[in-house]
């Protein structure tokens, strides 16, 4: 597996960027049940608007690519959350090309998001929200470390509809 790298996203790439988180969220949201797909792209839109005002030069927001010797393989999203004397990192998205998946991309991309977030904001923690139907992603969290810090459930009671 070649050795992976982050570098800061070019703003030519942010047009995909923006494309491939919205569809990301927008399907992740839809599998789970919490929204339609069509509602899940409108508040992806929204948010992505609130949150990078600047595109990939927002402060507190780090956009980074990810590269293997020759190709790009993906990105992450890594911003400064919490109150001004607790401060966390915030991990908003994860890509891995999926004909690239399979190599530990993942797992590099946090590792070295991590680094970053210690480095840039001198934070000593990260946090991040998954869907629990993303059981890849789960799975990805859980191997590295992370733990369950709140839990959303749900119960559909439709059947008490006449």
């Amino acid at each position: 597996m070649p050795e992976l790298t982050v570098s800061p996203l070019a703003r030519d790439e942010y047009p995909r960027f923006l494309e491939l988180v919205t569809e990301t969220y927008a399907n992740n949201a839809a599998a789970s049940g919490e929204m339609t797909f069509e509602q899940a792209r409108a508040r992806a839109a929204q948010d992505l608007e609130a949150l990078l005002p600047k595109g990939p030069e927002t402060p507190s927001m780090l956009l980074r690519s990810l590269h293997t010797a020759d190709q790009c393989v993906g990105h992450i999203w890594l911003g400064l959350r919490g109150a001004a004397d607790a401060q966390y990192g915030w991990i908003w998205d994860i890509y891995v090309d999926p004909r690239h998946r399979g190599n530990q991309y993942g797992a590099s991309a946090i590792r070295l998001i991590e680094a970053e977030a210690a480095r840039f904001f001198g934070v000593t923690e990260v946090r991040l929200n998954v869907f629990a139907t993303n059981a890849a992603a789960v799975h990805l969290y859980e191997r590295l470390g992370y733990s369950v810090t709140s839990q959303v459930m749900r119960r559909s009671i439709d059947w008490l509809s006449p």
